[in-house]
């Protein structure tokens, strides 16, 4: 839906609080799309440990399928 990673969002949250209203659209930390040839073929999402965790273990992911984290 936005095309960049959730860590991004977050941040930006923490200086516009605004953007937490979005429908659909969780501010935090570990999730990640995943990018093939400049189109979104999914994402890997991770919850349940503290958010730079979580992100680590997306980008764990991210890795493992041969993909870089071009979301940025």
């Amino acid at each position: 839906m936005f095309r960049m990673a959730t860590s991004h969002l977050a941040h930006a949250a923490k200086e516009n609080p605004t953007l937490a209203s979005i429908p659909q659209m969780l501010p935090f930390e570990g999730g990640i799309p995943v990018i093939i040839d400049g189109h979104v073929a999914g994402a890997i999402g991770v919850s349940g440990a503290l958010q730079h965790e979580d992100l680590a273990c997306a980008e764990i992911g991210v890795a493992a399928l041969g993909l870089a984290d071009r979301s940025s």
